[in-house]
């Protein structure tokens, strides 16, 4: 089992860190958001398994995840370095950024970012050029097809 984990920039004490998470909840054409209750940083990394989405250590080389967002959808490539090439969404204006670029890891929109991951329904993926998408509704993996032919 993955080990989630947060980083966090300019917070109190280990002791005083709480936050209120906005979750969206995908329905068939809108999305409406709602208020949890204060959580633990430690609550939130320990349910991040029942998240569902797609993790760093899903994918292989040449697998393809496809993340649809509010907004866009977004696909990216996996290459053999733990880089991805992204297309789509922002990336459509900004091709070359795309390039080999990686993920951060997903936030619930504020500062605390679950690492490890690529891309988790409700919450928005961060990509390491400090790009973040809106809300992710739907995420596919795709597994890449070995050729079964010797070239």
């Amino acid at each position: 089992m993955i080990r989630p984990s947060f980083s966090l920039s300019g917070w109190p004490s280990e002791d005083t860190r709480r936050i209120i998470v906005t979750v969206a909840e995908a329905a068939d054409t809108a999305v409406s958001t709602a208020v949890l209750d204060k959580l633990s940083l430690d609550r939130l990394a320990s349910r991040a398994p029942e998240l569902g989405g797609v993790r760093e250590a899903d994918v292989e080389i040449g697998d393809w995840v496809i993340v649809r967002t509010k907004n866009s959808t977004y696909a990216l490539r996996v290459n053999g370095d733990g880089t991805f090439d992204a297309t789509g969404g922002w990336f459509r204006k900004h091709p070359r950024d795309g390039e080999g670029l990686r993920v951060a890891g997903c936030t619930w929109g504020g500062s605390a970012l679950l690492t490890g991951v690529i891309a988790i329904p409700g919450m928005c993926l961060e990509f390491a050029n400090r790009v973040t998408t809106t809300r992710i509704r739907e995420v596919h993996h795709i597994r890449a097809v070995a050729s079964q032919t010797i070239h």
